[in-house]
C-alpha cells in the first residue's frame, strides 16, 4: 500500500471515528488513532527518506559535474597554453604550416579588430555615434570603416592579430 492511499484510509478512519467520538471513552479513541495513524507515520518517514536520498545523490552528482567542469576548463587552459607555445616556436622558426597526415597546422592572420578608447573618442564630435532616444551609440562598422579607409581617428585603431589554425 502506497502513502497516497494510507493517508485516504487514514481520513476514512479519522471520519468515522469522529462520527462516533462522543460514544466512546478518552482511551479507546486514543487507542484507535495510534492504530490509524502508524501505518501513515510509518510510510511517510519512507518518503521523507527517499526525499533525503534523492537530494543527496542529486547534490553529489552537482558536486560531480562542478569537478567535471573544472577538468575541463583546466584542460582548455593548457590547450591555449600549448597553442600559443607552438605558435612562438613557429614563428621563432618562421615556419607558417605544417602539414600531416591527421591535421594541418597553420599560422593565419585575423581580419583587423577594432579598438576603442571612447574617452578619446567623444572628441571626434558624433559622426561615429547614432543618437538613440535619451542617449548616444557607437556604430562600430562605422567607425571600423572610416579607419580602414585611412582617416586618423583619436581612441580608434585597427589591431590585427594571428591564431594557429590546426585542421
Amino acid at each position: 500500500m502506497n502513502l497516497f492511499d494510507v493517508t485516504i484510509e487514514f481520513k476514512e478512519a479519522m471520519a468515522a471515528l469522529e462520527a462516533i467520538e462522543d460514544k466512546l471513552d478518552d482511551e479507546t479513541v486514543r487507542d484507535t488513532l495510534e492504530g490509524i495513524q502508524g501505518p501513515f507515520e510509518d510510510k511517510a518517514r519512507n518518503v521523507a527518506a527517499y526525499i533525503r536520498n534523492l537530494e543527496a545523490a542529486g547534490d553529489a552528482k552537482a558536486d560531480a559535474a562542478k569537478a567535471m567542469a573544472e577538468r575541463g576548463n583546466r584542460d582548455y587552459n593548457k590547450a591555449a597554453r600549448l597553442r600559443n607555445y607552438l605558435m612562438m616556436c613557429m614563428d621563432m622558426a618562421h615556419i607558417e604550416k605544417v602539414s600531416g597526415t591527421q591535421f594541418d597546422v597553420k599560422v593565419r592572420t585575423n581580419p583587423g579588430a577594432l579598438i576603442v578608447d571612447e574617452d578619446k573618442l567623444k572628441f571626434t564630435g558624433g559622426e561615429f555615434y547614432n543618437l538613440i532616444p535619451e542617449h548616444e551609440e557607437l556604430d562600430k562598422a562605422k567607425l571600423k570603416k572610416a579607419v580602414i579607409e585611412g582617416r586618423v581617428i583619436a581612441g580608434a585603431e585597427i589591431v590585427k592579430s594571428r591564431r594557429l589554425e590546426i585542421k
